[in-house]
């Protein structure tokens, strides 16, 4: 029973460590990327943020529960519906931009964003 309870709470304390290490940086950055690992659109949208040397913060909402509700809360409070979600979304200093239909339109439109 010792061990259980010395398990447990190393545990939750290595999850309390990594959380404190990611929510700095995510409160830090100005532009958050929302999307999904091996997504086109997500990496060429990563590479044109990159060229404009624009940081960022990526985030997989495949992977990563917590980041994934954040984009959704994000998304309502923008009365954005859910049923619309087109990956890459991003928060570009607490304004939601989100891949439209066309994409080259949405990269152009990133570029003509003002920097945060």
């Amino acid at each position: 029973m010792r061990y259980l309870i010395c398990f447990l709470l190393l545990i939750t304390s290595l999850s309390l460590q990594a959380q404190d290490r990611v929510e700095p940086v995510a409160k830090a950055a100005k532009v958050i990327v929302y999307g999904s690992a091996g997504c086109h659109f997500c990496e060429q949208t990563q590479a044109v943020l990159q060229k404009n040397n624009i940081s960022f913060v990526f985030f997989d909402v495949d992977t990563q529960v917590d980041a994934r509700r954040e984009m959704i809360i994000k998304l309502k409070k923008a009365g954005i519906p859910l049923s619309a979600i087109q990956l890459p979304v991003l928060d570009w200093a607490g304004k939601i931009v989100m891949k439209e239909t066309d994409f080259d339109q949405f990269l152009k439109n990133i570029e003509k964003l003002p920097k945060p």
